[in-house]
């Protein structure tokens, strides 16, 4: 079976591993969706130890710190996340990316993965383009079913949506519990609760991350400095910032700098 396949500008990535027993945790800039195509395949992550039967799914945030183990064969799939986050129409859609989220089988129309894999085939001019569409009618499903699995906050939906938009475009500012709250119509007590479920985790939890995955970007894509990467992500404190960016990503600033200076995806 293939192991690395690639079409294109390489902004989507598919690899097939078979009889793979485990990896090392590891975390990239790519948003990635795994899936198992014989057996089983567990994804070990943030939120907890996820188990995949086939044709299951698991998407994957950038910079999300995470291992696979298979018995049998799975397929990945890696999309730069540039052409995700830097595309306003998706704002909507890219509340899923806040944290690993799985899709049974049984909730998903059939046939996504064995077309992406046929595009891979496929010599067409158009086969990267489809593939990209493909994946954003994934990350549609997803969000779907991510509102579905929590119908108690579905009324609070629309209003806790704007909150992350609003964190997602003013992360590099200082935003307040106390300032959301207020914007949403909440008191601080019942808008945290609400956050919480809704995407996983904590606001500055929430907030961190999302400053660290867009400084983790600026490293790996461009010669911008540590200094210069904190700062410009919503970091006035290079001690917090070292801090906060090895806790997320298991490594220093620097140290990951250097481990993805020639990383191609």
């Amino acid at each position: 079976m293939p192991e690395d396949r690639s079409i294109g500008r390489k902004a989507v990535l598919l690899r097939e591993y078979a009889d793979r027993s485990d990896t090392a945790e590891h975390c990239h800039s790519a948003v990635e969706i795994a899936s198992p195509l014989r057996g089983t395949l567990t994804a070990v992550c943030s939120r907890g130890e996820f188990t995949l039967n086939e044709n299951d799914l698991i998407l994957i945030p950038a910079n999300e710190p995470h291992a696979l183990s298979s018995e049998g064969a799975y397929v990945v799939i890696q999309c730069d996340d540039t052409a995700l986050s830097g595309n306003s129409a998706l704002s909507e859609l890219m509340t899923v990316l806040s944290g690993p989220f799985m899709v049974s089988a049984q909730d998903l129309p059939g046939g996504f993965i064995g077309e992406i894999r046929a595009l891979y085939e496929s010599s067409s001019p158009a086969a990267e383009a489809r593939v990209y569409i493909k994946l954003l009618e994934l990350l549609a499903v997803f969000a779907e079913r991510q509102t579905a699995y929590e119908p108690h906050i579905e009324k609070n939906s629309a209003k806790l949506r704007l909150a992350l938009n609003y964190i997602d475009k003013n992360y590099m500012y200082d935003i307040s519990l106390d300032e959301l709250a207020n914007a949403s119509g909440y008191s601080k007590f019942h808008f945290s609760r609400l956050f919480r479920k809704f995407s996983g985790t904590s606001l500055s939890d929430y907030l961190n991350r999302r400053r660290i995955r867009e400084a983790a970007l600026l490293l790996e894509k461009t010669d911008m400095t540590v200094t210069d990467a904190a700062m410009k992500s919503g970091f006035s404190s290079i001690t917090t910032f070292n801090r906060v960016f090895k806790s997320i990503q298991g490594c220093t600033p620097s140290e990951f700098k250097k481990r993805t200076n020639n990383r191609n995806y």
